[in-house]
């Protein structure tokens, strides 16, 4: 009976160490995957085999599966396999592989692709008002959604995620910019997201706050051209009109340039009947806004008295400009010269003078004033005219400058280098 008790106590323990090293319990069971995410509608197989040639069953977490089952079990020279022909929703789970009383496991993720449904990339909210952005996200496995601005995560209690959407308070047009809804499979870590644009309704206001006045004047001269500006900011864009002594102007096509945001009144002063108190009216379906515009008679400057060629660069022109000297007529301080305007084309290019360039320059104390990106080794036909709040005087005749060219800047490099050598050399001459 002794003898008996110790030969089972070292069976138990001989067991006992057998079953501590490794893989005791799945010594002949080897699985291809021992988990795996696959994509809804795919094909998949993971093989179970027994490396002693016994049986292999499969279950899963409906029970056992067979060769009818989905998924199937299909049997060849390299494993019992499981076979999801194709992958659908319900596979996600556990399976298991049975060799004799040996289980292997294996667990199957189903990730159902992120789709966007009703989620428009361009959406709309009227100022002072709430809106809802929406963004409905179809598929995925415990989806959560996660929303951002401008890099940052958008918190209450400006914001307050939804069901189906975004609810943002008190809408402003500073509300105006992207967001992006971002989608989140928990399970999987796979992520989607979407960028929706707002686009806040509003009344016109001031296109830029800082340069608007309600209330401006204008100058012109007889015989002159003036322009009449209105600038607002609108959504939807706001429509323009044009009013003088309360009644509406009509307006030629040519007379008058209306954009989204701007609308230009142009004028001719064929005499003084046009001066006067003009107003601009800028309207949406949101409201209104005003400007009016006194516009009153000046005097046109005479032209420059100098006009000579200060410098040359391979790209630049400068010029020097004088004048006129307007104090010996009567005129208000407000008419004298502020600047000058130069028209340049290339001679080559055979253009009129309405197709010219033209840059206007502020008036400089220094009297120089530079044409700039200019192209190298090029003749340029010039004329100059003088400006004030009125507008510009009668051009200058034309004159004709060239820019520098790369070849005679490489001389003039040489030359120099010549010159300073020569000193050295006469003086290891002697």
């Amino acid at each position: 009976m002794k003898m008996l008790r110790i030969k089972i106590e070292w069976s138990f323990f001989g067991a006992l160490l057998f079953c501590l090293l490794p893989d005791c319990s799945l010594a002949g069971i080897h699985l291809s995957h021992s988990k795996a995410t696959i994509e809804l509608g795919h094909n998949f197989m993971v093989t179970c085999r027994d490396e002693a040639g016994r049986p292999v069953s499969w279950s899963g977490p409906k029970g056992t599966l067979g060769t009818k089952s989905h998924p199937g079990v299909e049997v060849s020279s390299y494993g019992t396999s499981l076979a999801f022909v194709p992958v659908t929703k319900e596979d996600s789970g556990t399976y298991s592989c049975r060799v004799g009383h040996d289980v292997s496991q294996f667990h199957l993720t189903v990730e159902v692709p992120i789709t966007f449904m009703d989620t428009p990339p361009e959406q709309i909210g009227e100022e002072n008002l709430d809106v809802t952005l929406r963004c409905e996200v179809k598929g995925g496995d415990k989806t959560v959604l996660i929303w951002t601005s401008e890099g940052k995560e958008l918190q209450p209690p400006k914001y307050q995620q939804m069901g189906d959407g975004l609810l943002i308070r008190n809408v402003t047009r500073a509300d105006s910019k992207t967001y992006t809804c971002r989608a989140m499979q928990r399970t999987t870590g796979n992520i989607r997201d979407q960028n929706i644009i707002l686009k806040v309704e509003h009344k016109p206001v001031p296109r830029f706050p800082h340069l608007w006045k309600q209330i401006e004047q204008a100058w012109a001269f007889i015989g002159g051209d003036v322009n009449l500006t209105c600038e607002v900011d609108a959504n939807p864009p706001a429509k323009f009109e044009w009013f003088r002594k309360n009644r509406l102007v009509t307006v030629r096509d040519k007379a008058a340039i209306h954009e989204p945001h701007r609308s230009i009144l142009q004028l001719h002063a064929n005499n003084s009947i046009v001066f006067g108190d003009y107003k601009c009216r800028a309207t949406n379906r949101l409201g209104k806004l005003e400007k009016f515009i006194t516009l009153q008679q000046g005097v046109q400057p005479d032209p420059p008295d100098v006009v000579r060629l200060h410098e040359t660069g391979r790209h630049t022109i400068s010029l020097t400009v004088e004048g006129p000297d307007m104090t010996n007529r009567t005129i208000a301080a407000s008419m004298l010269p502020s600047g000058y305007r130069i028209q340049y084309k290339a001679t080559e290019e055979n253009l009129d003078w309405d197709h010219a360039a033209t840059a206007d320059f502020v008036k400089r104390e220094d009297n120089s004033y530079t044409l700039e990106e200019l192209d190298k080794d090029t003749m340029y036909e010039m004329r100059v005219a003088t400006r004030n709040l009125a507008g510009i005087s009668e051009y200058t005749n034309s004159s004709i400058f060239k820019t520098s060219s790369a070849t005679l800047a490489a001389t003039s490099q040489f030359t120099l280098l010549v010159f300073l050598s020569c000193p050295i050399a006469f003086a290891l001459i002697l």
